[in-house]
Parts: structure tokens; sequence; C-alpha cells
């Protein structure tokens, strides 16, 4: 029996690697003991043996070298046990199974839990600013008058520099006492609420300046008069800013999140969008009333994954003197500085000053003279405002992505391969493969093939 040794041959224990073209030294042996084919022994004669691996045509195995003991009388013993994944190579690779993680063929869009995950995460961006949003903002002014299509009530865009003369002619204009008289015409009367939109007035749609009227009183001021129904649409279209390119881009490693102008935070599915390149934010913005509807759109496909409404107006108190009309004239001076002071905090995008602050003195100070004279006062609208604007007018996509060890790195695929999940045979893989519930299939020892099964299932290299 020719019994092949090697020196140098190099390889894995859980591997199906076999000899190629290494140098050997090929020794005829004739047994004259019984030995097991699984873990023979020899006995040669010499002491200078310092073999690795060896190959035994006769049985058809590859054989790893246990052991080499020598004695005083010039023998030595060499223990052999046998490398089943290379001597059954064959078997293994027409062996079909699910094939769950290997170094080829792989998914990357497949979950691999086996990941070394981090608490800390990376944080992208992108953002981009619609057109209708403006920082500045403008006004809506809702009057008495027949100049809308209504017949009855009409309103007005109206930017902050035609707001505060309409302040100042409200005040300081001197037939405004005679005016006040026509208790039906009364502009303060005419006057039924005043809004702060984050809107820029000129971006109105379709409709030019007009002079501003009370009831049937014309004033200095001009603003856009909605005639008809003024929405606005606008958008914008964000790449997403992915950190990763597989798996990785769905939940729990990757959420989205989209800060919406005058709303705050939207959580986005990341899991919807994983196949995705960017996102189209689509604003209607309606001019008469601050709602706004934005869909939230997969920019390549058009499908919408998320709409919102919400409304970005906020109130702005007018004064309405319902008692003892010649005696306001007297306090017209102090009203005004309250009032001017509240319109150009708002004119100036101080909403917070304009409402907390100057309009809170402007009440005291209308109150106080108004006591005086045994007047009563009404506020028409809310005191509120919209935090999130001063937030920025801005859309921005934020992708938050949990730290990972890199399953890319050619080591990690090399020594753990990649999520697979395919029944077929195992010749359709090379590098690391790993197995469920594999058998293989061949004439061989009971043993031998409940070891290679073993491989199979934890782990192995075919190669």
């Amino acid at each position: 029996m020719k019994v092949r040794f090697y020196k140098t041959f190099s390889k894995r224990k859980n591997s199906t690697k076999q000899i190629s073209s290494e140098s050997y030294d090929e020794i005829d042996l004739v047994l004259k003991e019984m030995t097991s084919i699984e873990t023979p022994v020899f006995l040669l004669t010499g002491d200078k043996f310092d073999y690795n691996y060896c190959y035994i045509s006769d049985w058809g195995r590859y054989y790893f070298v246990g052991d080499i003991s020598s004695s005083a009388k010039g023998l030595s013993q060499i223990s052999l046990i046998e490398d089943d994944l290379a001597s059954h190579k064959t078997e293994i690779g027409n062996t079909v199974a699910q094939v769950v993680f290997s170094s080829s063929g792989y998914d990357t869009w497949k979950v691999d839990h086996r990941l070394a995950t981090k608490v800390t995460k990376t944080i992208t961006s992108s953002s981009d600013t619609p057109g209708v949003f403006n920082g500045t903002g403008c006004f809506l002014l809702t009057v008495i008058n027949d100049k809308s299509y209504s017949g009855m009530t009409s309103q007005y865009v109206v930017d902050e520099a035609n707001l505060r003369n309409l302040a100042n002619t409200l005040f300081t204009n001197a037939g405004l006492k005679q005016e006040l008289k026509e208790y039906c015409n009364a502009p303060f009367d005419a006057i039924l609420s005043c809004k702060w939109l984050p809107f820029s007035a000129s971006e109105t749609p379709g409709f030019g300046l007009d002079t501003i009227y009370l009831g049937i009183t014309p004033t200095t001021s001009q603003g856009r008069l909605l005639s008809s129904p003024a929405v606005r649409s606008s958008s914008v279209t964000l790449s997403i800013p992915w950190t990763y390119n597989d798996f990785r881009r769905s939940e729990p490693f990757t959420t989205l999140n989209a800060w919406l102008p005058g709303y705050g935070y939207v959580t986005l599915s990341a899991s919807d969008l994983l196949n995705g390149s960017s996102i189209k934010f689509d604003f209607m913005c309606d001019f008469g009333t601050g709602d706004i509807c934005c869909n939230i759109i997969d920019a390549v496909s058009g499908d919408i994954f998320q709409s919102i409404s919400y409304n970005v107006a906020v109130e702005v108190p007018v004064s309405n003197i319902t008692l003892d009309i010649p005696g306001i004239v007297n306090n017209t001076t102090e009203m005004l500085g309250n009032a001017a002071n509240t319109a150009l905090n708002i004119g100036s995008s101080n909403i917070a000053g304009a409402i907390s602050g100057g309009f809170s003195t402007a009440s005291a100070g209308i109150g106080l003279a108004l006591a005086a004279n045994k007047r009563v006062m009404s506020v028409k609208g809310s005191v509120g405002g919209r935090a999130t604007i001063a937030e920025g007018i801005d859309v921005e996509l934020y992708c938050f992505s949990l730290n990972t060890e890199n399953p890319d790195a050619a080591s990690y695929i090399a020594r753990w391969g990649r999520p697979v999940g395919i029944t077929h045979a195992i010749s359709n893989h090379s590098g690391y493969v790993q197995c469920d519930g594999a058998s293989v299939d061949g004439a061989m020892f009971d043993a031998e093939r409940d070891t290679i099964n073993a491989y199979l299932n934890s782990g192995f290299y075919y190669e």
C-alpha cells in the first residue's frame, strides 16, 4: 500500500481543500496488524520524519498527521486522523441543503443578525427650502367689504409695510373720529381677524395688489385680494442621505426623520423607502386659512408614503371697542403705540415677542385707558404661535444609522460570509459556507457522516 506523506501542506481543519501539486515522499507500506481506516497507526523504520499530512490512494482518503513518536530502536510511530471534509469533498459539493451564509452568492438585503452593533449612531442629512415659505412671512387680514367673490367679507394678503401703514392710518388719521361716528361702518368693526403666515406675500397665487377697504372706507394700504380660493403648491426633492447600501437601511439599524416647516419632526418608514434614492415633499398651502397638506412621495415611483395636514396661521389679536364711542379718540395715542409694537414685532419675525410681550403690554395699556372711562374691551382671536417656524423654514431629512461591524469588509465576508437563504447544491458556493439541517449523502462510515454534517451546519470552508 503506497502512502504519500507531505511536509509543508497547509490547510484549515474545517476545510475541503485537497492536495494539488505539493511535493511528497511516497512510502510503500505493508500492513502486518489490524488498524483503523479513520485513525490508522503506522510503524516505520527511522526517526527523522517531519510530515504533517498524507494521502492513501488505496482508501481514497486524506489524513492529518496527528502525532509522530520515535523509539530508541530506530522506529517511529505515525498516528493519522482522517480529514473527513477533504476525503468526501465531491459528496459534500453534491449535497442539496439550505445555505444560510456564504462568502459567495449572498444577498446583501437579507438581514444578518450576527453583526456586532454599537449604541452610537451616524447622522447624515439633506435639506432645501420650499419656495412658498418665508421667515419674515405675511399677514392674512379678513375684513368686511363687498370686494370679494362672496360680497360680504374679503381677505387680503398683506406684507409688513402695508400692515404697519394700516395701523398708522387707524390710529393717527385726523378724520378717524368722524368715521367712528358711523356705527355701521366703524373701521374697527370691519376688521374680523388678522393672522400671520410663514409664507412669502409675493407667492400669493394669481392675485395683484389692491387697495384695502374697511367696509366702504378705503385706506392707503394695499394687499393681495383673495377673490377666489388661493392654494399654492410648492415642492422640494431631497436625496436620502443613506449611510448603508444593504439591509441596514431598514429598522432597527436605520431610522428616517423629516422636519416640516411649521409642523416639526415626522418619522418616515425606512423599510418602505430602502430601495429609494430621493423623497419629494409636495406642499399645498392655502393662503386663505394657513392650512397645509404635505404629501411625502417616493420621487422615483411616485408612491405617496405619508400625508400630513396642519395649520401654520398665528392669530394676531385685534382690538374691538364696543362702548362710549366719543371717548375712544382720547385714548388712541396709547393704543397706537402698543398696537404698532405688536405689528412691528410680528413683521420682523419676532412672533413670540409680539404675542407674549408686545401685545400683553398693549392689552394692559388699553385696559387702563378704557377703565378710566368705564369702557369695555374685547379681543378677537387667540394668543397662539408656531414655535417650529423659529427653527427654520427648510425641509430637512435626517438619517440616523446604528454603527455596526462592517459586513462589506473582505475579512468579515471571508470568515463569516453573508446571508444567502437558498436551498440548492453546496457546490454553488465557495469559501465559507454554513447550512441549516444539511445531511451529506454518500458511501462513507456513519462516524464520517456525523462529523461532516456537524461541519456543514456549524460552518466550514468549501474550497
